[in-house]
Order: structure tokens, then sequence, then C-alpha cells
């Protein structure tokens, strides 16, 4: 029980880290050719810029799972871009958390902490939550990125990225050789490395998207599986409005 309780303190970020892995808490770079090439043929790879373009929302619906521990939880996530977004998680041995993004504010609730606005380099990455992909419009999240070579990942070959956000340490995205899908992310959490493995790429709206991620680090393994996602969907404005203890510490500082 205390292995969940001190779960509790990590969710809703880890689950929106492994879920929609730019999220990810990661100075500047120049872009060079070949990276913006991989970037390009990434965004040709799961359907184009112009279907990333047309999605306007999306309702994901899926399972969490930590099998060691005997955790399974179900998670709804509300996407509408650019800004705003919403992940809810209900966890028996842990209780409930969500983590959201409205305009330019960005905040947790979980169990053990309670609600906070987030800042720093914990809002610049919920901001990239919100969007249907990052890469789409890279250089709103990111001050620079570049080519790293290859490396082999569960028996592909990937060739790697290393993207610079405004604060915090850099992510290194790895796309496979072959299907240039994004098939695993590596960032920090907490000074130690996380990496996300992404996998079953189904579409869904006229874009692919992965369909089962799986989150490594030193204390944790967890598993997501989406089952379910709707493309363009009406999600009313309060689906996103700000929680009122979340709205009550906006207001105080000043929003973000």
């Amino acid at each position: 029980m205390s292995n969940a309780r001190g779960l509790g303190s990590l969710l809703p970020s880890l689950v929106l880290m492994a879920l929609v892995p730019w999220g990810l808490v990661v100075a500047g770079q120049t872009t060079e050719g070949e990276a913006e090439r991989i970037i390009e043929d990434y965004l040709r790879a799961v359907g184009g810029r112009s279907a990333l373009e047309a999605v306007g929302s999306r309702v994901i619906k899926g399972t969490f799972a930590m099998p060691d521990m005997g955790m399974y939880a179900p998670i709804e996530i509300h996407v509408r871009p650019p800004d705003m977004a919403l992940v809810s998680i209900d966890i028996a041995e842990v209780g409930g958390a969500s983590n959201g993004v409205n305009g330019d504010v960005v905040w947790e609730i979980n169990p053990m902490a309670g609600p906070r606005v987030l800042r720093g380099g914990d809002r610049l990455a919920g901001l990239r939550q919100a969007e249907v992909d990052p890469l789409l419009n890279w250089r709103k999240h990111f001050t620079g990125v570049e080519s790293a070579g290859s490396e082999q990942v569960r028996g592909r070959t990937c060739e790697k990225l290393v993207l610079h956000p405004p604060e915090g340490d850099p992510i290194t995205a790895y796309f496979d050789a072959e299907t240039h899908l994004l098939t695993r992310m590596r960032g920090m959490r907490d000074g130690q490395p996380v990496d996300t493995y992404l996998s079953d790429y189904r579409p869904a709206g006229g874009v692919l998207m992965p369909h089962k991620s799986e989150m490594v680090m030193a204390q944790f393994d967890m598993q997501f599986t989406i089952e379910e996602v709707e493309v363009n969907v009406d999600i009313p404005d309060d689906v996103f409005a700000l929680p009122p203890s979340i709205a009550s510490l906006a207001a105080r500082d000043g929003g973000n």
C-alpha cells in the first residue's frame, strides 16, 4: 500500500509522459537539414501535415497497468489543440488524479500533493501535451533540434534526434529508420532517466497513433493501452474548466 500511495505523488504526470511522451520535462541548438528531414519523414509517416492539422479534438480512453503491483485503472484524455487538455485517472489504491491545460494555465491534482499550478519546465511540458503533435510546429515548443546518428532499439535501427526545450534537459527521440515512426523517447524525471516505448500504431481520424506504450524507469514499469479514440468530436468548454482549487491558486499567483 505504501508503494501505491507513493505512486500517487507522481500521477498523473507520469501517465501523460507515457501516453503523450512529448510531455517529458526536458536549452538552444542550431537545426541542421538532416534533423528537419527526419521530422518531415515522421510527419509523412503518421499521415501528413494536412491530416494532423485537421484534428480539432481527441477523446482517448484506455487502461493504465502496473502488473507487478496488481494495479489496473481506466484513463481518459480530452485534447482540444492548441491549448486545452484534461487527463483523468482513478486508481483504487491511490485515488483520483488529474492534469489539465487551459490556455496558459497548466495544473495537476493528485492524492498526495493536492492541487498545484505548474511552472517552468513542467508548465512547458503540459503545453506540449495539448497539441496534436508538437513536431508539427516544433519551433513553437523547442529552441532547437539536432540529428544524433542511429541506434538499435529493440532490434530495429532508429534515427536519433535530440530536442531542446527552452528549459530543462533535452529529449532524445528515436524514429524507426524504415517506417519513420517514433518508437522510443528518453527524458529525465527527478534526475533519473525515463524511457517510453511506443508501438501498435493504428489510424485514428486519418492519423496514425501508437495504441500501446511502456514507460520504464528505476522504480516503476508502467503500461498503457489505448482502447478507443474519437476525433473531431465536440468537447464542451466546461470539460477544461479549472477546478475551484486550481482557479483560486491561478488567480492568486497571476495564472502563469
